[in-house]
């Protein structure tokens, strides 16, 4: 069953000092980083919030805070640009102790934005985790590429498929933001801030 949650007031997630997390996805809600985002929550006992890279789209039922990215100056956006509208979502919006990829540009992948935000930030990009644990000394304990490893603190993960709890998915209501309430110049996002140009050649792209 999808509902509808009423979300316009996000003065909780946004003032939390707790722990932070954040997942970023498209319209459409991908499964392993949603489970990730869901597993980060439950063992951080943090707050999470959802942020669309479209102007619809699901949410998470268990999200402290959903935001859209919706402005038709985003439309367009490489990996590049969406790395920068992410960065500043981050920065001004929704500062955070871990970021979650689950979308990806045309001509980009979920790693290659979590590489950009991460830099951005001067966080950790872990790539390709297919589980995520608490160690005894607090840290996470992560699995990538059939490997454990620990990760302490300010992280941006990539997932890939594994044994992610199943995270329920709702529309709901929250806040949109547009280019002016993230502070971003029309030369910054989008087709204009994006340095890869797709184009059609006798009906190939």
């Amino acid at each position: 069953m999808i509902t509808i949650k009423n979300e316009s007031d996000t003065t909780e997630a946004e003032s939390y000092e707790g722990v932070r997390i954040l997942l970023l996805t498209g319209s459409e809600m991908d499964p392993n980083a949603a489970g990730a985002a869901l597993k980060l929550k439950r063992i951080t006992e943090g707050k999470v919030a959802v942020a669309i890279l479209d102007p619809s789209g699901e949410s998470l039922k268990d999200a402290d805070a959903t935001y859209y990215l919706d402005d038709p100056d985003f439309a367009d956006s490489d990996c590049r640009a969406t790395g920068r509208i992410a960065s500043v979502l981050i920065k001004r919006i929704f500062p955070c102790d871990y970021v979650v990829c689950g979308t990806s540009s045309r001509e980009g992948t979920s790693s290659s934005l979590a590489a950009r935000i991460a830099k951005a930030h001067d966080m950790v990009p872990v790539f390709n985790v297919s589980a995520i644990d608490r160690s005894d000394d607090g840290s996470l304990r992560i699995i990538r590429n059939n490997e454990e490893e620990s990760v302490t603190w300010k992280a941006v993960f990539s997932v890939s498929e594994g044994d992610w709890p199943e995270a329920a998915v709702e529309s709901r209501e929250g806040r949109h933001l547009n280019r002016i309430d993230i502070g971003l110049g029309v030369y910054s996002m989008g087709i204009k801030g994006s340095k890869v140009r797709i184009v059609e050649v006798g009906g190939d792209v």
